[in-house]
């Protein structure tokens, strides 16, 4: 596993998380 893809993915998903969360 590389250690520069997990916080990459984490970041999208926070992004995701946060447009939802705004969305509401």
């Amino acid at each position: 596993m590389h250690c520069g893809l997990v916080p990459k993915l984490y970041n999208e998903v926070i992004d995701i998380l946060e447009a939802g969360l705004d969305s509401k």
